[in-house]
C-alpha cells in the first residue's frame, strides 16, 4: 500500500530510491495519521505528499531527465539540466515544448 506508493512515486518521478527518512516522513505523512516533513514541507495527508513532491526541485529534475532519457536516449548535461529545470520550474517552459525541442533537434534527427 502505502511503502509501495512512496517508493514507486520516487522511483518513476525523480529517478531514485527514496531515503530511509524520506520514506518513514512520506509514509506518516500519505496515511495522515501523523503529519510528515519533505523537502521542508509539511503534510498531513496522501494529497499534501502529491503537491509537495511535484512542486519539489527534484519533481522538475526528473521530468527533464525522463524526457532526455525518452528522446535522446541519454541524461542531461549539468548545463541542459540546469537551463531547462529553471524554465520548467518557473512557467517559461511547458513539458511539452521541452519534448517539442528535443525532438527537433539535431540530435534526434539521428534516429
Amino acid at each position: 500500500g502505502t511503502e509501495n506508493f512512496v517508493k514507486a512515486s520516487f522511483e518513476n518521478l525523480f529517478h531514485r530510491a527514496p531515503s530511509t527518512s524520506e520514506l518513514a516522513q512520506s509514509e506518516q505523512m500519505v496515511d495522515g495519521f501523523v503529519p510528515g516533513i519533505l523537502f521542508g514541507e509539511t503534510g498531513s495527508s496522501k494529497t499534501d505528499f502529491v503537491q509537495i513532491v511535484t512542486n519539489s526541485t527534484s519533481f522538475y529534475e526528473g521530468l527533464v531527465t525522463t524526457a532526455y532519457l525518452n528522446y535522446l536516449l541519454r541524461k542531461p548535461s549539468d548545463a541542459e539540466m540546469n537551463s531547462q529545470m529553471t524554465q520548467l520550474s518557473n512557467g517559461t517552459r511547458t513539458y511539452n515544448s521541452l519534448i517539442e525541442s528535443l525532438v527537433i533537434s539535431t540530435e534526434y534527427a539521428g534516429f
